[in-house]
């Protein structure tokens, strides 16, 4: 049976990438769409509109389940606008290190984590230990590997989540549903 409508939206929670963090919630909406019962597919029209909420929470699972090399007590605070990322580094001493920067949309695909400021031991940090660190962290999330084309349009951070909002589709029938 094959279900068509001219719009709709669908939901999803804890929606679990191979490669990011659990995201909390997911909002696509669709102008035309059909569902296969039988096959349990779905296929879009156009081009639908994704929104996307994940919390601080998913963030901070995700990086401590997947931590930087050499990264200890990693911890993950979403402000108003911003990102702040406190740790411990393990070299010949421990240091604290604290990061605060913005998430940025990379390749229309990816979001990376690009700080403004980095402090190691309470002074700032040379950038060639800064880029070795982000090498190992972003990107935080990449869409590349969705079964439909995704394009991020922005991403915003307010106090405890992610907002990120894409265009996507259309989705044909490779977007099985189980």
């Amino acid at each position: 049976m094959i279900v068509s409508t001219r719009e709709a939206d669908v939901r999803a929670t804890g929606v679990v990438l191979d490669n990011g963090p659990a995201v909390d919630e997911v909002v696509i909406h669709a102008s035309g769409a059909s569902y296969d019962a039988d096959r349990r597919t779905f296929s879009l029209s156009g081009q639908a509109t994704l929104a996307a909420r994940i919390s601080a929470d998913s963030i901070l699972q995700y990086v401590r389940e997947n931590p930087p090399d050499a990264v200890q007590d990693l911890q993950v605070t979403l402000l108003d606008g911003s990102v702040r990322v406190s740790a411990r580094m393990q070299g010949l001493l421990p240091l604290g290190v604290e990061a605060v920067g913005s998430l940025e949309i990379v390749q229309g695909t990816q979001i990376a984590f690009r700080p403004s400021s980095v402090r190691v031991a309470g002074m700032g940090a040379p950038g060639s230990l800064v880029e070795r660190v982000l090498e190992n962290v972003n990107p935080l999330l990449d869409l590349a590997a969705l079964p439909f084309p995704v394009s991020l349009q922005r991403v915003e951070v307010s106090l405890g989540e992610v907002r990120v909002h894409a265009l996507c589709g259309p989705i044909g029938n490779s977007g099985t549903l189980t």
